[in-house]
């Protein structure tokens, strides 16, 4: 079974916190090994990733041209 996007969250805050350089997170028995940048940037895919499937973050950009 695959990790959902809010569990991915959890897994790298918890191991950006705990580790300065690399950063090493376990997904079902697989270990994925990141530099910190690497897992910033993963980081934030994931937490996007998360707010869509919770339905707090829009899945397209709106566009107010009411002004022109």
């Amino acid at each position: 079974m695959a990790a959902t996007a809010a569990e991915m969250v959890d897994l790298l805050k918890t191991a950006l916190e705990t580790n300065a350089g690399v950063v090493t997170v376990n997904v079902n028995g697989l270990n994925v090994t990141y530099n910190r940048d690497q897992a910033l940037r993963e980081l934030t895919f994931w937490e996007r990733r998360a707010g869509r499937e919770a339905g707090t973050r829009p899945v397209t950009a709106g566009i107010n041209l009411s002004g022109f």
